[in-house]
């Protein structure tokens, strides 16, 4: 019976307010005990490891983050992050003691002990020159979350599938079994005395003056003791960019989670740090955005194609109506009102197939409406009031892998790419193109309502909107899933086409012409 109520992954609301421990447990709890999960093939480390084709590529996957759901500043980081860890690891020994592992413990977390207790120092020095601390009794050892082989990146499902310790979660298998902290459910284990919100906010924001003095050469920062540390000119820039409040890139952390990374910075550049932060993030990806993502990638066209598909069901199910009416009023015999059935057939599995997110006439062919950053004719034509010119071969310039005639664009591509593409893997960018500083530090996500293609979308047509370009959907697992949409459109098209035309030719004639 699964075919006549197959069901997309289940949409995850995310939660108000801030990132922190009881929205994640939400969002597990929320993908754990759905029926409705995406297929291991298009798994969230599958993707991470560019093992998938368009529409569900990383690349496909920050553009949602991006131009979709507007929350593109989790994956950056995280993407940064994993590159963070693998660069760590590669260090030589003594570089690596520079900066020991930082363990979040009740010594460390407690508010007597952090710097801001304190008010006999100047903020710089109070935030960031703090005398080295005796190394700390030993626990169990940091577990990069999803470092990648230096030979051959790998995530694969079965690493996930043994208990691997991930700051403070127990990963066993897809969802992780999280813990809890006295009496409160949480994803990291923390000390039962925690900063109250006043003092996770002052801390903060005494973090935030000690970083812009830091920046701009304040006389009372001291760094003497931690600029040798490795990696410390990019932690701080990680630090500006993501972790402060009114930074670029901001993450949308609580206000005690923030403070406790913070401080852990100050000490330590080790991957370690980022314990609070990795955790939280780690877990609104596998278990929000990316569940969102599957949902929304199985659509195969645009919002203005899936309404004019939606107005096209309804009129040939009503026009069915209206001829079985007419038949049944006329001195016609009963038989001929069997000719309305083929009209509700073809309406009812058109509604409920566009109910889904699937135009049946896109998938008749396996493809995919352009989205609007992809299809060159939206750049150009916030230039020219004619874009009609780019639908001639290839665009130039264009960083969209498809010609505008819906084919592979292969004379943009290198010989490695169309090898790729032929052993059934993608040739879009890997996460490595992800993690270049002009990438990472780059400007605020909402910058991209100043990109060409915004303009010209809007300066679109509905009819052109209604018939946008399309192309092949590549990933099979995708086809998979849009056909058992289809058939359950059909199934349930030909089960109601059944009743219908059986009750309407039982009726009698009406005789009135």
């Amino acid at each position: 019976m699964s075919i006549l109520f197959y069901r997309r992954p289940d949409y995850v609301d995310k939660a108000p307010g801030y990132l922190n421990d009881s929205a994640c447990q939400r969002y597990v709890d929320r993908t754990k005990g759905s029926k409705h999960k995406a297929p291991i093939e298009l798994s969230f480390d599958n993707i991470l490891n560019n093992r998938t084709l368009p529409p569900t590529t990383l690349g496909d996957f920050m553009d949602y983050l991006m131009y979709v759901a507007h929350d593109a500043e989790p994956l950056q980081f995280y993407l940064w992050y994993l590159d963070y860890c693998k660069r760590f690891d590669a260090l030589p020994a003594d570089a690596k003691a520079l900066s020991p592992e930082w363990h979040f413990d009740a010594a460390n977390a407690s508010p007597a002990g952090w710097p801001f207790a304190s008010d006999n120092k100047d903020i710089a020095s109070t935030a960031f020159d703090v005398t080295p601390a005796a190394p700390p009794a030993p626990v169990r050892s940091f577990s990069r979350l999803g470092q990648y082989p230096a030979q051959a990146p790998q995530i694969s499902a079965h690493n996930h599938a043994r208990s691997v310790s991930r700051g403070g979660s127990e990963y066993d298998g897809d969802f992780p079994t999280l813990p809890k902290s006295g009496d409160d459910e949480g994803l990291t284990a923390l000390p039962k005395r925690e900063m109250n919100e006043d003092e996770a906010k002052n801390y903060v924001s005494r973090s935030a003056q000690a970083h812009q003095s830091a920046m701009g050469g304040g006389d009372g920062l001291k760094w003497s003791g931690f600029t040798i540390q490795p990696l410390r000119p990019e932690v701080t820039r990680i630090i500006s960019h993501y972790l402060l409040q009114s930074s670029p890139r901001e993450l949308n952390l609580a206000y005690t989670t923030r403070a406790a990374t913070l401080h852990a910075l100050q000490h330590t550049t080790h991957p370690s740090a980022f314990q609070p932060v990795m955790t939280l993030v780690e877990t609104q990806l596998r278990h929000q955005s990316h569940p969102n993502f599957i949902r929304w990638s199985i659509c195969n066209g645009n919002a203005p194609k899936i309404f004019f598909v939606r107005t096209m069901g309804i009129a040939h199910t009503i026009l069915g109506f209206v001829i079985a009416i007419l038949l049944t009023l006329s001195r016609a015999s009963r038989w001929w009102r069997i000719f309305a059935a083929p009209i509700w057939f073809l309406g009812i599995a058109t509604l409920v197939a566009a109910y889904k997110g699937l135009c049946v006439v896109l998938h008749s062919n396996h493809t995919r409406n352009l989205k609007p950053w992809e299809d060159p004719a939206s750049s150009y034509a916030a230039f020219t009031d004619d874009p009609s010119n780019v639908h001639a071969g290839v665009n130039p310039g264009s960083s969209t892998p498809f010609n505008v005639d819906g084919t592979l664009n292969m004379s943009t591509k290198g010989s490695d790419s169309i090898e790729l593409e032929k052993e059934g893997r993608s040739s879009t960018p890997s996460y490595t193109d992800y993690t270049t500083d002009s990438y990472v530090f780059g400007e605020n996500n909402a910058g991209y309502i100043h990109e060409p293609w915004v303009e010209g979308y809007k300066k679109k047509g509905v009819l052109r909107k209604v018939f946008e370009t399309s192309v092949k959907v590549q990933d099979q697992t995708v086809r998979v899933l849009q056909d058992r949409i289809a058939r359950m459109a059909q199934v349930w098209a030909g089960i109601w086409t059944i009743v219908l035309t059986v009750v309407f030719v039982a009726l009698p004639k009406g005789n009135f012409y």
